[in-house]
C-alpha cells in the first residue's frame, strides 16, 4: 500500500519477454511521454483527445485548451474613499470552465462520410447536459488526473457547409464544458486497521475529547492503532472513515492530536461512513433507523435512557446521536498517521484520503 509519493529512479533501459530494450526505441504509447488527455462519456464511450492515441475514436483535440492548467479564483476585495488602494478578504472558488477545440474526422487514413457520420453520433451521444463525464489528463511526471466534465452552453461554432461536402468529411467545434467540483483528482489512498490484530486493550488518552463526561464515555477499554496516509496533492483534503458496528470507536481529528469518541452503535446499524469534511454530512449509517413513539418516549426521559444503555438511539438516524465536529484538515503533501480506536474485538476501520490538485499536470 503507498501512504506517501515515490519518486524512483528512472532507467535507461526496459525489459520486454527475454531481453532488454532501450527505452528510446519503445513506441510512444509505451514511452508515455506526451500530454495524454482522454474523454469518458457519460454512457461509457472512451475518447483519446490528445497524446499518441488521439483520434483513434474519429475526434481528437485541435490546437486550443482553456481552463486546465490554473484552478478558477475571484479575489473578493474592500475598497474605501479614504484608503489608497483596495484590501484583499478572501477568495472565492467558482466552478471550473474548459474552452477546448475538437476536430471530428480529418485524420490519416481519410474518413469515409459513414464512418465520419457514425463518428460524429457518438461524439455528440457523450455530451450529456444532464450528466457528467470524465475528463483525464496524463504525463509521465504527473500520472493521470481526472476532473467530471459537463457542456456548459449551447456550441456556437457555425458550419458553413456540410461536413460531408466534396469527401471532406470532417467538421471542427468550439465546446465549452464546466466542472461544479473545480480540483482535479488522483485514485484516495486508503488502509484498514482491525482491533483482533491489536495489543490488549486499554483507556482513551486524556487528549480524547468529553473523556470526562460520564454520560459519554463509561471508562471503556479500547483497542489502539494507527494508520499513516499521505496527502500527495497540493491542496488540503479530509479524511473518511468506514467504521464496523456493533461498539464505540474512537478517531483522530484529521492532522492534529484531538480524538473524537464516535457514537456507540448496535449490530443492526452495521457499517457506517464517517466524513471530516466541512459541509458534508458527518455520519451515514448503511441501516439507518426509523425513528417511533416508544424510542421517542424513552429519549425524553434522561434517567430511562441512561439505564438502558442508549436504546433509544436505536430508532433515529446515527448523524442525530452525535454533537462534536472535526475541526482540522490535512495540509498538502503531509503524511499523517490516524489513530484509531475500536471497543469491539472485531472491530474494523477504513480511513481513506483523497487527493486534490488545481492543477490537470
Amino acid at each position: 500500500m503507498i501512504t506517501r509519493p515515490e519518486f524512483p529512479q528512472g532507467l535507461a533501459t526496459t525489459t520486454v519477454g527475454d531481453g532488454v530494450t532501450d527505452f528510446n526505441r519503445l513506441p510512444p504509447g509505451l514511452q508515455g511521454m506526451q500530454t495524454h488527455m482522454v474523454y469518458l462519456a457519460p454512457n461509457g464511450d472512451m475518447f483519446d483527445l490528445a497524446g499518441p492515441r488521439k483520434g483513434r475514436q474519429g475526434v481528437r483535440l485541435s490546437r486550443q485548451l482553456l481552463g486546465d492548467q490554473q484552478w478558477p479564483f475571484e479575489q473578493i476585495m474592500i475598497h474605501s474613499p479614504y484608503v489608497m488602494g483596495s484590501q484583499i478578504t478572501r477568495q472565492n472558488i467558482p466552478e471550473r470552465k474548459y474552452s477546448l477545440g475538437i476536430v471530428i474526422g480529418s485524420h490519416s487514413p481519410h474518413m469515409t462520410e459513414y464512418q465520419y457520420r457514425q463518428a460524429e453520433a457518438r461524439w455528440w451521444a457523450g455530451q450529456d447536459e444532464s450528466q457528467d463525464g470524465w475528463l483525464g489528463m496524463y504525463t509521465r511526471f504527473s500520472g493521470w488526473r481526472w476532473n467530471p466534465v459537463r457542456p456548459s452552453d449551447v456550441v456556437g461554432t457555425a458550419q458553413p457547409l456540410d461536413p460531408t461536402a466534396f469527401g471532406n468529411n470532417s467538421s471542427s467545434w468550439d465546446i465549452t464544458w464546466m466542472a461544479t467540483r473545480p480540483y482535479f483528482t488522483k485514485p484516495a489512498l486508503y488502509r484498514t486497521w482491525e482491533a483482533s490484530k491489536s495489543g490488549a486493550p486499554y483507556p482513551a488518552p486524556d487528549n480524547m475529547v468529553g473523556k470526562n463526561n460520564l454520560f459519554k464515555l463509561l471508562e471503556k477499554d479500547y483497542y489502539w492503532g494507527t494508520l499513516p496516509i499521505a496527502n500527495s496533492g497540493d491542496l488540503p483534503s479530509y479524511g473518511t472513515f468506514f467504521v464496523s458496528s456493533p461498539g464505540q470507536a474512537v478517531l483522530q481529528d484529521n492532522d492534529s492530536t484531538r480524538l473524537l469518541p464516535m457514537p456507540d452503535t448496535h449490530e443492526e446499524v452495521g457499517v457506517y461512513m464517517v466524513d471530516t469534511e466541512p459541509g458534508k454530512r458527518t455520519l451515514t449509517a448503511s441501516n439507518d433507523p426509523t425513528d417511533n413513539l416508544v424510542f421517542n418516549f424513552i429519549r425524553q426521559s434522561q434517567i430511562l435512557n441512561f439505564f438502558l444503555s442508549g436504546q433509544a438511539n436505536r430508532g433515529v438516524p446515527l448523524h442525530l446521536t452525535w454533537t462534536e465536529r472535526f475541526m482540522y484538515s490535512i495540509p498538502p503533501k503531509t503524511v499523517v498517521n490516524f489513530t484509531v480506536g475500536h471497543s469491539s474485538p472485531t472491530g474494523v476501520i477504513t480511513a481513506v484520503v483523497a487527493q486534490r490538485y488545481k492543477r490537470s499536470r
